[in-house]
C-alpha cells in the first residue's frame, strides 16, 4: 500500500513537471504577434539572419508581397558567396504609424558586413513595411525606399 502511494506521488510529480515544461516552451517558442515593430524585428532576424523560411513565414500575411525582401536575401547571399563573408541585417530605427487596422512601419535596417581586415562595413537601407491585424500583425508588403 505505501509503495502504491510513492508510486503514485511520483507519477504526479513529473506529470506535473511535464506540464510546467511544455508551457515555458509553448512561451518561449510561439511569435509575439502583438506590436507591428516586435512582428518586424523578430522577421528580419527569421528571414535575414537565421534564414529560418518557416518562422518568417509565420510573420507573413498569406498572399504577401514581399518580392523586394526576397531580392535583398538573394542579394546578401550572393555577397556572401563571392566574399566568403556573412551579412546580418538588424534594424536601426522604426517609424510606426497604426490606423485601426493597418499599419505603415518606416524602417532603417543595418546591412553589416565583416571585412578581412577585421573592420565592419555597415550600409543602411530605408524600407517601407505594411502590416494587419487580423487577430495578430502580419506582414503584407514590403519596398525599399530609395
Amino acid at each position: 500500500m505505501v509503495l502504491l502511494a510513492v508510486v503514485s506521488a511520483a507519477a504526479l510529480v513529473c506529470l506535473a513537471g511535464s506540464l510546467i515544461a511544455y508551457v515555458i516552451y509553448d512561451q518561449a517558442t510561439t511569435p509575439d504577434r502583438s506590436t507591428p515593430e516586435g512582428v518586424l524585428e523578430q522577421y528580419i532576424e527569421a528571414k535575414f539572419n537565421m534564414r529560418n523560411e518557416s518562422r518568417a513565414k509565420l510573420f507573413e500575411c498569406p498572399s504577401a508581397d514581399l518580392a523586394a525582401v526576397e531580392q535583398t536575401l538573394k542579394d546578401a547571399k550572393d555577397l556572401e558567396a563571392r566574399f566568403s563573408t556573412s551579412v546580418s541585417i538588424t534594424p536601426a530605427s522604426f517609424d510606426v504609424s497604426v490606423h485601426g487596422d493597418d499599419a505603415n512601419v518606416q524602417a532603417v535596417l543595418n546591412f553589416i558586413v565583416p571585412e578581412t581586415s577585421g573592420r565592419k562595413t555597415t550600409s543602411r537601407q530605408n524600407w517601407d513595411f505594411r502590416l494587419r491585424h487580423g487577430g495578430s500583425w502580419l506582414i503584407c508588403s514590403a519596398t525599399r525606399v530609395p
